[in-house]
């Protein structure tokens, strides 16, 4: 043992200690021999142990570590170092300290301690209803002996600030308080208190890239998400699964007017105060497509001027993929209930784009 690698072991822990704030350093300085950082010595590893863990089993941590009985390091000097970093990103240890308990013979025995952070005994949640806080439970990954870390708070709040914006509490605040459990030496209590505020409402609903209809008209083809007006019976309230259900049935309404092509780009929302706010979509409307040439492959049962009479779509029709859809095999007329109701049960039948020339479209009927 030498006051040189006492100095080193020493001037390591005061760094430490500066970079990472919950690292705390309590080294017997009488018994733990460190080395000077001006000359740096290497050292064969002669022995591992690892002490403070509880529920984590030794040697895992040992291999975590990347030191191996046998290795050569150099002290002072990157390798203890990288050691610490290695443990500090699991996000598991409340404390952390490496010493060398031996050294003889040009062989180093290393010590590393490693306190866990506690482990959830109990979870309240403050400021809802029963069944809000089922539901919310039900997402949550907090379950009595889990470990609490920092990633799993900041997880938490998260998921609890998502579940109620999918509902339309853009303004809901999420207070963590972690208490420690004096009945367990490494427990501890969370405790949630959640107020969701009032709901956001929507001020007003802009389209952009819209050129063959309106605002207005666009609007009503979102069913449930609607700009405050002077109705006061219609909803105005932002429920992210109706919006995202509203989103869909707008490009429907596009899609059933001949603009197979539509698309929406994107949308924004911004706040105009705490509780309004503006949605903004930007779409892409393409051209109005028409039906043009229908032909049959594969009919041998009925002819083709048959189909075309069930089907009920002729040349210069707006193209409709939900008509298509329907007139084929979806209505109790369709061109597959004339085949089912004869007895051809395996009947089937794909409409193939097979040419599309400006704003017309070749069909062909397999």
């Amino acid at each position: 043992m030498t006051k040189k690698l006492l100095y080193s072991f020493i001037l390591i822990s005061i760094f430490l200690s500066a970079v990472n704030p919950l690292l705390s350093q309590n080294f017997d300085y009488d018994t733990l021999p460190v080395y000077d950082y001006s000359n740096p010595r290497e050292y064969e590893i002669a022995e591992i142990t690892i002490t403070g863990v509880e529920f984590l089993q030794p040697m895992v941590l040992i291999s975590l570590s990347g030191l191996r009985v046998g290795d050569r390091i150099t002290v002072p000097g990157d390798d203890i170092t990288n050691v610490m970093d290695k443990f500090w990103s699991q996000g598991l240890f409340a404390d952390i300290k490496i010493t060398a308990t031996k050294i003889e013979s040009g062989k180093v025995s290393i010590e590393i301690y490693l306190r866990e952070r506690p482990r959830l005994t109990m979870l309240e949640i403050n400021g809802l209803k029963k069944s809000e806080t089922d539901d919310l439970d039900e997402k949550l990954s907090l379950r009595n002996g889990s470990q609490i870390t920092t990633d799993i708070l900041n997880n938490t709040e998260r998921i609890i600030k998502d579940h109620f914006i999918e509902k339309g509490f853009y303004n809901t605040e999420v207070e963590i308080i972690q208490k420690k459990d004096t009945s367990t030496a490494n427990g501890a209590h969370i405790q949630i208190n959640i107020s969701k505020n009032k709901r956001v409402k929507i001020e007003e609903i802009e389209f952009i890239g819209n050129q063959v209809y309106t605002d207005r008209r666009l609007s009503r083809a979102m069913k449930k998400t609607k700009q405050r007006n002077i109705n006061f019976f219609k909803p105005s309230k932002l429920v992210s699964e109706e919006y995202k259900e509203d989103k869909k049935k707008l490009i429907e309404f596009y899609n059933k007017n001949g603009y197979r092509d539509a698309k929406l780009l994107k949308d924004s929302t911004s706040r105009l105060s705490d509780n309004r706010i503006k949605l903004t979509l930007f779409l892409e409307e393409g051209i109005k497509y028409f039906v043009r040439d229908i032909t049959w492959v594969g009919n041998t049962v009925y002819p083709s001027e048959a189909l075309n009479l069930v089907l009920g779509i002729k040349k210069g029709d707006v193209f409709n993929q939900t008509q298509f859809d329907e007139r084929l095999q979806i209505d109790e007329d369709a061109v597959s209930s004339l085949y089912l109701d004869n007895g051809y049960l395996f009947f089937s039948v794909d409409p193939v784009e097979v040419n599309i020339e400006g704003d017309s479209i070749d069909f062909e009927m397999r």
